[in-house]
């Protein structure tokens, strides 16, 4: 998607967590998630060797109710936790377009551009936080990585492995 990048290497400069659907459906793992979420930051920071990675947390925005409430408030807190060291938190349920197809009654509805502008928040997000690092703009292949994707499956819809 990239091939001038190729070859490159890389640096860890950031980590985007996006995750919690099966503990919001489980009560005691929503009551322990913000507890859990800080606790595997420093952690991965450790075992990464990276001990300032900035991180970003992106809501589980899907759905509200039941334990998913709680995981949201628990995930801001977390993202908005200055403790923690450079952070941020996304609110993903903004971008969430109802009633467009897509792969079904999955996540998000399997929408592309609902899970284009979340990715596209997240990077907004991370380049807060890093600040002081380097930073390659890559938007540009991105989006064009993107309108190739719509070109070839059309309306926003992923791909269906079926097909």
């Amino acid at each position: 998607m990239i091939p001038d990048y190729s070859g490159q290497g890389f640096e860890l400069s950031g980590l985007v967590f996006f995750q919690s659907f099966n503990d919001a459906i489980i009560p005691e793992c929503a009551r322990e998630y913000e507890t859990n979420l800080a606790n595997l930051i420093k952690d991965l920071r450790v075992d990464l060797g990276v001990p300032d990675m900035p991180f970003v947390i992106g809501e589980t925005g899907m759905q509200s109710g039941r334990g998913f409430t709680a995981v949201q408030k628990a995930q801001e807190a977390v993202g908005n936790n200055k403790a923690l060291g450079k952070g941020a938190f996304v609110k993903t349920s903004p971008f969430v377009e109802r009633g467009r197809h897509g792969d079904g009654g999955y996540h998000y509805s399997g929408n592309a551009r609902t899970f284009y502008r979340m990715g596209e928040a997240f990077g907004k997000a991370m380049i807060g936080p890093i600040g002081d690092s380097p930073a390659v703009d890559h938007s540009g292949q991105v989006k064009k990585a993107y309108e190739g994707f719509v070109d070839k499956y059309g309306d926003f819809k992923l791909p269906h492995w079926r097909d």
